[in-house]
This record gives structure tokens, sequence and C-alpha cells, in this order.
């Protein structure tokens, strides 16, 4: 995989999948911008891929605070004026059974799993719409943005190429 000169912010980047995800790109070549609720542990992945070579930077993120996704959309694209994908790897939950869920619960993790996701999303890529240059490609479990049509010919793709997720969910009802 050959991300080269790409810019990408990952949120969620300072543990699990978020954190693998960024290492797993800047190992790659992408410089990668981390936002987290964590500072600590954001500002850790951060020193941790700089003692390997790689191009990681940490700005907090607070996925349920209108400023805060400002203020790190508004850091990137001081940063990089061009962004080539979004990975929207953050996520909340607490493990309990179902019906002990209150509707406290419920509204955090919507606000942090979809609507903080959605925010940052819109707002980070907003510069993209104004250029006419947006691509966007969801993937179950993990939501990503690519910005760049060109990415998706270097991929072998058309603009119309099918989502290659489509036909996984096909067979179990959904079209």
């Amino acid at each position: 995989m050959d991300m080269e000169n790409r810019n990408i912010v990952v949120t969620g980047g300072a543990s699990g999948i978020g954190r693998a995800t960024v290492f797993l790109l800047a190992r790659n070549g992408a410089r990668v911008f981390v936002g987290d609720v964590d500072a600590e542990r954001g500002a850790g992945v951060a020193a941790d891929a700089a003692a390997q070579g790689f191009r990681v930077e940490y700005f907090p993120l607070e996925l349920t605070d209108h400023a805060s996704i400002d203020g790190f959309a508004d850091a990137v694209h001081a940063r990089a004026p061009r962004l080539d994908a979004l990975v929207n790897a953050a996520g909340w939950d607490i493990i309990q059974p179902f019906m002990d869920n209150d509707a406290a619960m419920w509204d955090r993790v919507i606000a942090i799993n979809l609507m903080g996701a959605v925010r940052l999303t819109r707002n980070v890529l907003r510069p993209k719409k104004a250029e006419k240059s947006l691509a966007l490609r969801p993937m179950p479990g993990v939501s990503a943005a690519w910005a760049r049509p060109s990415m998706r010919r270097q991929r072998g793709e058309s603009s119309r190429s099918q989502n290659p997720w489509r036909a996984r969910w096909r067979g179990i009802g959904s079209t």
C-alpha cells in the first residue's frame, strides 16, 4: 500500500484499531493527523511514531464538542491544506446487558459514534467539496472518506466503480 505523501486524519488514533491504523498508514508513507480525547496517549502515539521516523501529529479532539471539532479541523488544515483521507476510528460504548442501557448511555453513543463522525467529516472535508473533488467511501466498522478521485484511479477503479462492500452485504439482505 503506497501512501507516500498522503495526508490522512485518524480519529481515535490513541488506542486500539485507531492506533494500529495510524502506524499502518505512517509505515507506508502517509503523514497522519491523530485526533483523540486522550491527550496523554495521543501525544504518546505521536512521540512513538516520531521515534520510528514517521510523520504523525496529535491534536486534541472531543467528538461531542462542536468547538473541539472546529479547532481540530482548523489545526489539520493549517498543517496540511490538502487532505487525502479521513478514518473515523473513534468510538465509545459500555459493555453491559442491553436492558441495562439507560437513555444517557445511548445519547452518548450516538453523540460520539454517529454525530461526532458526521460533524467532523463534514468539517474536515469542506474544502474538498468547494474544489468538487470529494469521493466518500463508507467501510463497515470504520468510516472512511477518501477525498481525492486520483486515489481511486491509482487503485485501478473508475469513478463509477461498484462499492466492494456492497457485494459483501448483499448476501445478508442488504441492497
